[in-house]
């Protein structure tokens, strides 16, 4: 199960990164940072004043990044063409070309396609950002760098969701695309009266799940009234562990042949929205990092706990908009991949590659955030299955791959008495109608005939 884990406890307490001989880096990414700064102006202007020669690992990148500052500072930027070919002079004198691959390595950095997804408020990176195509197939996840793929760009347009932010598509090869915060507007979070000591939140949830195997590929759209019941003080007879519940739920789905057949289905034939059966919420508390601590609340602060294996562990971004706790689930496994061994017991063998979650919390001026002020929650899913269920739904042996997204947000929050909450846990029958809140993005636009908003 994906939990908001009590290590999240740990916060204060910043990990020093293992790997003091060769600190973690990405070719590709660097590659793309001064893609950017040769083909992108507005990104060029934002770099250069956000980065340091000694951000980049490799040598010849650092020199590159160096000679562009000096072309920046002569304003010798007037076009991609023209500010390459400076940045080539700029070498060339400085008796540099040679040592970083000369002309052709430069012409590569500049032709490279790296569409990059940015916060708006501050231009730092969106990690593990959603990547979905025109028709609602989850594609994968932004990199460490805000860096969308390249293999995903023949698919384009795509759009970029993430929890706390608007959604946003990539246009181009080239593109970069700013996100802009969303706010969530909760009610008084105080509690008069002391007696109430567990809150029951009520989420909307949309999840898109994609199967591709070899002859076909599968994109369902669910979309469910689910709820959590947390004691935020002790409770009798409640357990600190919130499981969901679901109150509701209608689906749809697209499938499409390597022949060129397609066809729509709703509600769909089978469920594939099991991520929800993952989810849960542990009603610890969560910490800011101290690093935080001498940061004024209304401005950025942000920091990355990193795992003995090189993967980021737990990300950790405070904006005047929320707070934000983005989790690899999988940092600490070996190969990052995790294979339940109870999924053997059905004849099925299930392994998990991604395993992200996004908490998102109302804004506060407190360092310690409440699971009370939860505003949303979002979960990326990648497996590679194989076993009879996946070969019967897909009509092949070949191995599948399975991706999903789920994006909740809060429509409801009560606080009860302990007797009325546990009443409400055991009513089997409990529903809420669908309820979809202002400010969630539309649905891919296949799905929209099938699933229509409520009147």
């Amino acid at each position: 199960r994906s939990t908001l884990p009590a290590q999240l406890g740990q916060a204060g307490r910043k990990k020093k990164n293992p790997l003091t001989s060769k600190p973690p880096y990405s070719e590709i990414n660097e590659q793309a940072a001064l893609n950017q700064m040769l083909v992108n102006p507005t990104s060029r202007d934002l770099l250069s004043t956000r980065l340091e020669a000694s951000d980049f690992y490799q040598p010849k990148h650092q020199t590159i990044f160096d000679a562009i500052l000096k072309v920046i500072d002569r304003q010798d930027t007037n076009g991609t063409a023209d500010i390459t070919t400076a940045v080539a002079d700029q070498l060339y004198r400085d008796n540099d070309l040679d040592k970083i691959g000369g002309m052709d390595y430069l012409a590569t950095l500049a032709a490279a396609r790296s569409a990059v997804v940015l916060d708006a408020t501050d231009g730092q990176p969106i990690v593990a950002a959603t990547i979905m195509n025109a028709n609602g197939q989850v594609l994968g996840l932004t990199n460490a760098d805000g860096q969308v793929p390249a293999e995903y760009l023949p698919q384009l347009p795509l759009t970029i969701r993430t929890m706390g932010y608007e959604s946003a598509v990539v246009a181009t090869e080239a593109d970069t695309v700013r996100l802009e915060p969303s706010v969530y507007e909760l009610q008084d979070l105080e509690v008069s009266s002391a007696d109430r000591n567990v809150v029951r939140l009520v989420f909307f949830v949309r999840q898109y799940t994609s199967l591709t195997g070899d002859t076909k590929q599968i994109t369902q759209v669910s979309e469910s009234m689910v709820d959590f019941f947390i004691p935020i003080r002790k409770a009798r007879k409640i357990d600190g562990t919130a499981e969901l519940r679901v109150l509701y739920q209608r689906s749809a789905s697209h499938t499409t042949w390597a022949d060129g057949r397609d066809s729509l289905q709703c509600p769909a034939v089978e469920d594939l929205s099991f991520l929800n059966s993952l989810v849960t919420i542990d009603s610890t508390q969560v910490p800011e990092p101290q690093s935080f601590a001498l940061i004024p609340y209304d401005s950025i602060a942000a920091d990355t706990l990193w795992s003995k294996h090189v993967y980021p562990h737990q990300i950790f971004r405070r904006t005047p908009a929320g707070y934000f706790v983005t989790i690899d689930a999988l940092a600490k496994q070996k190969n990052h991949r995790f294979s339940p061994w109870y999924f053997k017991l059905l004849g099925l063998t299930v392994d998990i590659n991604e395993l992200m979650a996004t908490y998102v919390f109302a804004p506060t001026t407190r360092s310690m955030h409440r699971l009370d002020e939860l505003t949303s929650m979002g979960y990326s899913l990648q497996i590679d299955c194989r076993g009879k269920w996946f070969k019967r739904a897909m009509g092949s042996d070949a191995p599948v791959d399975m991706r999903s997204w789920a994006e909740f947000y809060l429509v409801d929050r009560t606080y009860l008495p302990d007797t009325e909450a546990r009443e409400l846990m055991r009513d089997k029958e409990a529903e809420y109608p669908l309820t979809i809140p202002a400010g969630v993005p539309p649905l891919a636009p296949i799905f929209q005939p099938l699933l229509p908003e409520p009147q």
